[in-house]
């Protein structure tokens, strides 16, 4: 390792703004002028300093820390990242089982809706046929009751001793007994 001494009562400043300085530095740390052996002047004479930083130890120790900080940093972000890259695999897997699962019901609930409907259309089917029998019995029903009562009026002339009135009456819903004779 290696060592430094600094000689008591040394004093070094900074020829371009007067400040003190630490013997050995290459630049005024107050205005960033470039010192040199030769620039600074030292109060008290020559010192016994053994430069540090011309250590070659030194340097290759500092390049080595350095070098550590950024692996190690490197690997932190790494793991880090590994970490959150896994995280998020999990919850697309997560996301994936739900989506295959949501379009499972999606499948079941459009079978079950095309089924429904397909039952829905022959209902209506048949409904359509039921009204159209039932409008065709409705007119057989009013040609009936049209037919009887005809009769009935008819009946209640001849009581009343008006066969003529009797008479027309019948032959105006002669026409709707025979279709009722027919369908019967």
């Amino acid at each position: 390792m290696a060592t430094a001494t600094i000689t008591k009562n040394t004093t070094t400043t900074c020829p371009n703004c007067g400040r003190s300085v630490v013997p050995g530095w290459s630049f005024c740390e107050s205005c960033s002028a470039r010192l040199s052996n030769g620039d600074a002047t030292t109060a008290t004479g020559a010192s016994s300093v053994s430069r540090l930083s011309d250590s070659p130890w030194l340097r290759v120790g500092l390049v080595a820390a350095i070098l550590a900080i950024v692996v190690v940093g490197a690997i932190v972000m790494t793991q880090r990242t590994q970490h959150r890259l896994d995280q998020t695999k999990t919850r697309l897997t997560g996301t994936q089982q739900q989506l295959t699962a949501t379009q499972g019901q999606l499948a079941t609930t459009t079978k079950a809706r095309d089924d429904f409907k397909a039952q829905l259309d022959a209902k209506s089917a048949e409904l359509t046929a039921r009204l159209a029998d039932l409008a065709g019995t409705k007119s057989q029903l009013d040609t009936f009751k049209t037919c009887l009562n005809g009769v009935k009026r008819a009946v209640d002339y001849a009581d009343a001793g008006d066969i003529a009135a009797a008479d027309n009456t019948i032959k105006s819903v002669q026409g709707a007994c025979d279709t009722v004779d027919r369908l019967l």
